[in-house]
């Protein structure tokens, strides 16, 4: 390489044509990673723990507990689990590739995917984290909504500004969630070492949300109901 070919190199990675540094992206990849190791208990692969499935159910081997889960965990968490794990993936993917901001096919199918992501949401607003902070489901599908709303109009307009801002703004809910499920985790190991004893903050089996999937609220409840009447008609075989 000639030395103007190395002066336009180092002149890229001085303006970041690289993308952003790595460390940027792999906590986002890691939070991703975190979430999916749910998926097992989810599905049923693993046995449900006797005091019924909690936010720290992948870490239920250490003895942890974490808050009661009151959605169908095959029905709703684990297409929750995957969809938002791969909704992360993919903008850390963009993020360390430089590409937050791109006006291409990719970018409309994330905010798409991110805008059914929200609606999937809903009928499962009273569950974790609403029963501790009201609202924050409702404030987070509110959030996802307006970031894909603006960086689909930013891709009809072509402006990357408004993609880039749109595609931060759709983030921020999107992380909270399994970001909230660590730092309660966290918690709980801080009072496990100082106490002795795992914290039970849900001590006995809630049932299951009486707001969620009963079908009434949009047709992925509906789907839900069908799914969950064949699902106990075939068990009851």
């Amino acid at each position: 390489m000639n030395s103007d070919g190395l002066m336009a190199f180092d002149s890229m990675k001085l303006r970041g044509g690289g993308g952003p540094p790595p460390s940027l992206a792999d906590p986002i990849k890691a939070v991703a990673v975190f979430s999916m190791l749910k998926l097992p208990w989810y599905l049923g692969i693993f046995k449900t723990p006797d005091h019924g499935l909690e936010t720290g159910v992948s870490l239920s081997f250490t003895g942890m507990r974490g808050f009661q889960l009151t959605s169908h965990p095959q029905f709703f968490l684990a297409p929750h689990v995957m969809a938002g794990s791969w909704l992360l993936w993919q903008y850390a993917n963009r993020l360390q590739k430089g590409l937050i901001g791109t006006c291409d096919r990719s970018t409309f199918v994330w905010f798409a995917a991110a805008t059914l992501f929200g609606l999937h949401v809903l009928p499962e607003r009273a569950g974790v984290p609403n029963r501790q902070i009201p609202g924050t489901n409702q404030f987070a599908v509110f959030l996802l909504w307006a970031g894909s709303a603006t960086g689909f109009y930013g891709l009809a307009k072509g402006a990357s500004s408004l993609v880039s801002f749109g595609t931060h703004l759709t983030f921020a809910p999107l992380f909270l969630a399994p970001a909230m499920d660590l730092v309660s985790a966290l918690g709980f190991t801080i009072a496990r070492i100082f106490t002795g004893k795992w914290p039970v903050p849900d001590p006995e089996k809630m049932p299951r949300n009486p707001d969620g999937y009963s079908g009434k609220f949009c047709p992925f409840a509906a789907l839900d109901a069908a799914l969950t009447r064949w699902w106990n008609h075939h068990n009851a075989r």
